[in-house]
């Protein structure tokens, strides 16, 4: 349980207190870097939070995610402090059980963390995510953004490729990602020919008629661009074109 009805006291004179001993051990069992979790824990203490065990009153009360949904879908930001608190509150509840309906307390935070530029901690929510919850096409489109924007690209578009394989998670922005990732590789590769084949991968979802919605399309045309495939762009734009009229309704050619 989270609460904000502590002091904040003087950063340069805070200390673990005793009480969050034993949740820094637990933490530290869990395979997480002690230093950072001890960093995470003294940052929600300074920003005037409390952190302490559930009461006998608190079970129902922790399991409901209603209420953080409803803050985390909200326009304002949340801090990146009150996010790791968050996720350090309930992670152990998620431990001893899990709920179809849980799922989306993980999928909301990892956004959240994107959003704040903070990809590295997005990937440690998503590691046990994926335990509990494997293959779940959200959380995996999750992982390849976070690992893209991480700057781990080839596993990016490793993970984005076999999400993007099955048509039932075969989404635009999933679409997107993969090319994003595989064009960056293309730039930055050295070698032709391993160039060419992640330009190859790139395009790969368009070549079988998977990438037909114009986000995605647009961003492959632009990489065709680059790459001197000017017919290629050519007919990627035209699809992303047609596509964009057919969502927005706008059926009738644009005067010259």
């Amino acid at each position: 349980m989270v609460n904000q009805d502590a002091v904040p006291g003087d950063a340069s004179r805070v200390e673990i207190p005793p009480h969050l001993l034993p949740l820094l051990d637990h933490l530290s069992r869990m395979d997480l870097d002690r230093r950072r979790a001890a960093e995470t824990l003294l940052a929600i203490v300074e920003l005037g939070y409390s952190v302490a065990p559930p009461g006998p009153g608190d079970a129902g009360a922790g399991r409901d995610t209603r209420a953080i949904l409803a803050r985390l879908s909200a326009p304002e930001a949340v801090p990146v402090p009150e996010l790791m608190g968050l996720w350090l509150a309930h992670r152990p509840l998620l431990e001893k059980g899990r709920r179809a309906e849980d799922l989306a307390l993980p999928a909301s935070l990892v956004e959240r963390l994107l959003r704040a530029g903070e990809p590295l901690l997005a990937l440690d929510i998503l590691a046990p995510s994926l335990e509990w919850w494997p293959g779940d096409p959200r959380l995996l489109e999750l992982e390849g953004l976070a690992l893209a924007r991480s700057g781990s690209k080839r596993e990016a578009a490793r993970v984005l490729e076999d999400l993007c394989a099955r048509a039932e998670s075969r989404t635009p922005r999933a679409l997107g990602i993969l090319v994003e990732a595989c064009g960056e590789l293309w730039y930055e590769e050295v070698d032709p020919a391993r160039g060419k084949e992640y330009l190859a991968r790139a395009l790969a979802p368009f070549d079988q008629g998977f990438g037909t919605r114009y986000e995605a399309a647009t961003h492959a045309a632009g990489l065709c661009l680059l790459a001197g495939e000017a017919e290629r762009a050519r007919h990627l734009a035209a699809g992303a074109v047609q596509e964009a009229r057919r969502s927005l309704g706008q059926w009738r050619e644009p005067s010259r």
